[in-house]
């Protein structure tokens, strides 16, 4: 009778468990494609506000990381033309940069600090980025972000995702490297060429570039009247599934074979 009582017990408590664990689920995979649906949205007109590197008070680890970075760029032929935070892009994130030119070589990069300060996060992680962009459309992008991108990459676009490369220099040593096993041709500073110099104009065309790639690959609307991007069904869907497991598992597994495999691919040339 005990035995009996015992196993009808283990039976209610498991029947519990995964009563919780189909409610914590339909929250997460149903709940969070509609809460994304719903409230996520990211202005046509980005906020871009200028600061100037070294002048601004910023947090010490920001400017720890600013000041390192930016000088061993400047090894390798890069200026800095300005900072510059990007306050209203996405809810409760605050992105600070340092956009950074190497005119010789027509290459950019961007140094950037993302503090999360949504409840129950208080984090603030570091990436580098390095980009070239060529006179036939084409775009080549290496970043070390740990956090994975949200969007498809455009059919135009070549990124590559190297979390592990911390060293900007080594960094900046692979995309050059992509860059000729990409065939070369003719490079456009966009800065320079389209923009006057203009480094808060190019930096909102380039994150206006990347909502209007992501609309095209179904992931955002433009809703004209409210003046703001916001995410279509298949985008919530997406854009929540692939932070949510087992979606983000493979995402992570892949991009790290991904990452074993170009590096393998560019020994001796890095």
């Amino acid at each position: 009778m005990l035995l009996a009582d015992l196993i009808t017990l283990a039976e209610t408590v498991a029947a519990i468990g995964l009563s919780l664990v189909a409610i914590v689920a339909a929250f997460m995979y149903i709940g969070g494609p509609l809460l994304i649906y719903f409230s996520h949205k990211q202005t046509a007109r980005p906020n871009l506000v200028p600061f100037q590197p070294g002048s601004t008070p910023l947090p010490a680890n920001v400017d720890q990381y600013f000041h390192a970075t930016s000088w061993a760029l400047a090894q390798q032929g890069f200026e800095i033309v300005t900072g510059m935070f990007l306050p209203s892009q996405v809810e409760n994130v605050i992105v600070a940069l340092i956009f950074l030119v190497n005119r010789q070589e027509k290459d950019g990069a961007i140094c950037v600090a993302m503090h999360n300060n949504a409840p129950g996060m208080n984090q603030t992680l570091f990436h580098a980025e390095f980009v070239t962009r060529y006179r036939d459309g084409r775009v080549v992008q290496t970043n070390n972000a740990e956090s994975l991108n949200a969007f498809p990459i455009p059919p135009d676009c070549t990124n590559s995702y190297l979390p592990s490369v911390r060293d900007p220099v080594q960094l900046y040593r692979v995309h050059q490297a992509v860059c000729r096993r990409q065939g070369g041709g003719q490079k456009i500073l966009k800065l320079d060429e389209q923009f006057s110099g203009d480094a808060l104009r190019y930096m909102t065309d380039a994150i206006i570039e990347e909502l209007e790639a992501a609309t095209k690959a179904g992931y955002m609307r433009l809703v004209a009247g409210e003046g703001v991007y916001r995410p279509t069904v298949m985008g919530a869907i997406m854009m929540t599934y692939g932070e949510l497991w087992p979606y983000k598992g493979v995402r992570l597994r892949w991009r790290a074979h991904r990452e074993r495999e170009l590096m393998a691919e560019l020994a001796g040339a890095v």
